[in-house]
């Protein structure tokens, strides 16, 4: 157990005439020395605070410390008279150590090097909590989720849509967040980038107010919501966006993407490094930092996640040349407010930067990446001096390859775009 014992006006907090071993956390004050045995002294387990004005541990004996931790404070910080043992929990360190400084251990009268006590603790890199019961429209929440080894847990659940404490059962239409408080066991510490998982499931992971990062942590998870079916909707968390035209310098973006069947794509824009939207067939500039935007809606049977952090979605944009990018979600009012639950429409940018000038595609005149009716517009507005086609545009609207610009690079594309048999770019 845990004891305190005070010597008050006595020279010992704690004495004892023969061996002794001591298990448990203790305090030991006295005038002289917080703990004298004229025996062998041990202590096996827990945390001890031992203060003496002499010293904080004085053993005739053999001092053994088979398993715990012994903060000293006194002058000298311990006196034996044999030998010192430390056990597995125990390292030796500097004198600078945070749990005991300055002081001096005195070996059969003699001083000795200046040491301290410090405990090597195991680190927790991963929290795995299973057990916990999927809500259930009906059924009462589960408070008694398991863990792993070094770690103990205490389980809440909050109603995500309004914020209060879950007292009752589950209702249909709602959804819950757990919120699993963690705290690490004797001889054991969290990570600093401690990750956790919830029935398998990645889990946010949170400090605690008044604990120490190493010694508490908080383990949210939101689940799906409940529909009046007590059936939940899939969670969509990481997906690919696919045929996204890479964008070149001098060529029009072609506003073109694909989702997955879970979800239906809404819109695609683009913008400038200033958030200014662009217009469809402006060419882009090279070296310019642009942005693609998508925005997706969950069909039926799905949703995405949301909690403090934002959404707890991880798109790749899969660009047409093989190369890809990440993709972020951009924060909504629920999230920004701190709450958490799910939600079916969701926003996502991410960066695109034209480093190449646009290969040489004759016929697309306009510069767009395709060839259609708009590339006989954009030269035969060039031929009548309407709107001059400059760079690679000027070169892809000479389609017969003359090395001029007539009405016959205008045929010759009507004809490849009606699927005559033409080629595009040879000289006739």
């Amino acid at each position: 157990g845990g004891y305190e014992m005070t010597g008050a006006e006595a020279a010992y907090g704690f004495y004892s005439a023969s061996d002794v071993t001591l298990e448990g956390s203790f305090t030991f004050i006295g005038t002289n020395c917080g703990v004298k045995s004229d025996g062998d002294l041990t202590f096996n387990g827990g945390e001890s605070l031992c203060t003496g004005s002499s010293y904080g541990i004085c053993s005739d004996g053999t001092l053994t410390i088979t398993n715990g931790i012994i903060s000293l404070s006194s002058n000298g910080a311990v006196y034996y008279h044999n030998s010192i043992t430390l056990g597995d929990m125990i390292s030796v360190t500097n004198p600078e150590s945070v749990i005991v400084t300055d002081h001096t251990i005195m070996s059969n009268g003699s001083m000795a090097t200046a040491v301290t006590f410090e405990m090597v603790s195991t680190v927790i890199d991963t929290v795995a909590i299973t057990d916990i019961d999927a809500p259930v429209a009906g059924a009462y929440p589960s408070t008694t989720p398991m863990g792993g080894e070094g770690y103990n847990i205490t389980a809440q659940w909050t109603d995500a849509d309004t914020g209060d404490w879950v007292t009752d059962s589950f209702e249909a239409g709602h959804q819950y967040t757990v919120i699993l408080d963690v705290d690490s066991s004797y001889g054991y510490e969290f990570a600093e980038n401690l990750t956790a998982t919830v029935n398998g499931e990645p889990a946010n992971v949170g400090l605690r107010d008044g604990f120490e990062p190493e010694q508490a942590r908080r383990v949210t998870y939101v689940f799906p919501r409940i529909d009046a079916g007590g059936q939940s909707d899939e969670v969509i968390t990481s997906f690919n966006i696919t045929n996204v035209n890479f964008p070149y310098a001098g060529r029009a973006w072609d506003y073109q993407a694909t989702v997955p069947d879970t979800m239906t794509l809404d819109s695609v824009k683009l913008y400038d490094s200033y958030g200014v939207e662009i217009a469809r067939g402006t060419a882009l500039t090279k070296n310019e930092n642009y942005y693609g935007e998508v925005t997706v809606t969950a069909n039926e049977g799905y949703c995405f996640e949301y909690d403090f952090n934002g959404w707890n979605v991880y798109p790749r944009v899969n660009f047409t040349n093989g190369e890809g990018v990440w993709a972020s979600a951009m924060q909504n009012e629920q999230s920004m407010s701190g709450s958490s639950g799910t939600g079916k429409t969701v926003t996502l940018r991410w960066r695109m930067k034209p480093t190449e000038d646009a290969p040489a595609l004759i016929g697309d005149a306009n510069g767009d990446g395709k060839i259609n009716v708009l590339d006989v517009t954009a030269i035969q507005r060039h031929i009548a001096e309407i709107e001059p086609l400059t760079g690679t545009n000027l070169i892809n609207a000479d389609t017969d390859g003359d090395g001029s610009m007539t009405i016959d690079d205008v045929t010759l594309l009507l004809q490849y775009i009606a699927e005559f048999d033409v080629t595009l770019g040879a000289v006739t």
